[in-house]
């Protein structure tokens, strides 16, 4: 049973856009939500 708190932050059937990552940041931004 899933607590609603990790409910809350579910990312499927969402699109994520990240902006302002030139570097290597945004990859890494990117690894996190995949």
């Amino acid at each position: 049973m899933k607590s609603k708190t990790l409910e809350s932050f579910n990312l499927k059937k969402t699109v994520a856009l990240i902006t302002g990552a030139g570097g290597l940041l945004g990859s890494k931004h990117a690894e996190a939500i995949l």
